[in-house]
């Protein structure tokens, strides 16, 4: 299932079930990450296009390994620490530090923090599938869930979080010196994999406050805001 296919629709001609959302979910991780990288110039804006993604328009990279890396690293996410997670709420939130490469100091971060899982994700779904004919998960049916109203909400957030990254302010000279990782924040001491950083609060450096919280989303099965901070000026 191809994101520009499955995002270009108002809401997709599927069934509601735990796979598919965790699906959808994850290809509007990958929406937001590629806008944090479009608008804070990581890459040269040349290799992204437009596409169109909860009615929503946004850029997003065509380089294969860079476009590779982030659909594994979410993926490998939602299997290890959402379906698959060895504490209950273990996932605290992901960020995205954008830093200067030169001293390493973080110039924003973007962050979904996440408030709420069902707890019993493991017993309806091994493992999130990409091809949804070997779909076999849990038809989900929680009151007020539709996918009008799931794809409402990932509209509303990504809007607002491109209308933030739309104010930013960034040099010619700014933008050949920043980069970017992933972090994830777990609220429990459990191994968190090999293809992000394992974020370390109490060790983490140059650390930006004046958190703002620029939407929410309650889906029912999960429930997250999307912060930021900036801390270039």
């Amino acid at each position: 299932m191809k994101l520009k296919n499955l995002l270009a629709r108002e809401t997709p001609n599927i069934p509601l079930t735990i796979n598919n959302l965790l699906l959808v979910f994850k290809e509007f991780l990958s929406v937001w990450l590629n806008q944090i990288l479009y608008y804070n110039k990581v890459y040269d804006p040349l290799v992204f296009d437009e596409y169109k993604a909860f009615d929503v328009i946004v850029w997003m990279n065509r380089h294969p390994h860079l476009e590779k890396y982030i659909d594994d690293l979410f993926l490998n996410i939602i299997n290890s620490l959402i379906i698959n997670k060895k504490q209950s709420n273990g996932l605290d939130k992901i960020t995205c530090l954008v830093y200067n490469t030169r001293d390493d100091t973080v110039v924003r971060s973007y962050s979904i923090k996440f408030h709420q899982f069902i707890l019993t994700l493991s017993e309806t779904i091994a493992e999130l599938k990409i091809n949804d004919d070997h779909d076999t998960s849990s038809i989900l049916s929680l009151p007020n869930t539709t996918w009008t109203e799931i794809y409402t909400q990932f509209q509303t957030t990504l809007f607002q979080h491109i209308q933030h990254l739309r104010k930013i302010t960034i040099s010619e000279s700014q933008g050949e010196q920043i980069f970017f990782k992933i972090t994830v924040g777990l609220l429990e001491e459990i191994y968190a994999g090999s293809n992000w950083v394992r974020l370390n609060e109490s060790k983490q450096h140059n650390r930006v406050e004046n958190i703002q919280v620029l939407s929410e989303a309650d889906l029912g099965v999960l429930n997250f805001t999307i912060e930021s901070t900036d801390n270039s000026a």
